[in-house]
C-alpha cells in the first residue's frame, strides 16, 4: 500500500498555479502511481488564492490508525504516510506547530 503527494507552487508572485499545472499532475499520477484506478482515493486541496495545490492519492485501506490521505485543520494541511503514536494528538500538533522541525522529533 502506498502513498503519493505532489505540492505545486505559483513561479509567478500572486499568481495562481497554471490550469494546465494542475491537469498535467491529475494526469502524471497513472504513470508515478501504476496501480488500478478504481482503487485510489484521491484528494485535491488549493489555497484560497490558487497560489499553492496539494495532491495526494493512496491505495491504502481505511484503518483507525491511518490518517486520512490529507488532513485539515487551522487553516493547514497535512499529508503524512505512516502511523502516529497518538494519532489525534500529534495530528493536531503537526498542524499547530509553527516549527515543524521541533515537532516531529516527539512524534516520530
Amino acid at each position: 500500500m502506498v502513498r503519493v503527494y505532489l505540492l505545486l507552487v505559483s513561479r509567478e508572485a500572486r499568481e495562481p498555479v497554471p490550469p494546465v499545472g494542475l491537469r498535467a499532475t491529475r494526469r502524471a499520477v497513472r504513470e508515478a502511481f501504476p496501480v488500478p484506478q478504481d482503487v485510489i482515493a484521491a484528494v485535491e486541496w488549493s489555497a484560497p488564492d490558487g497560489q499553492v495545490a496539494m495532491f495526494g492519492w493512496s491505495n491504502e485501506p481505511g484503518h483507525e490508525l491511518l490518517p486520512e490521505t490529507v488532513v485539515q485543520g487551522a487553516g493547514h494541511r497535512l499529508g503524512y504516510c505512516g502511523y502516529l503514536a497518538e494519532p489525534k494528538r500529534d495530528g493536531d500538533l503537526l498542524l499547530t506547530e509553527p516549527d515543524l522541525g521541533a515537532a516531529v522529533s516527539p512524534v516520530a
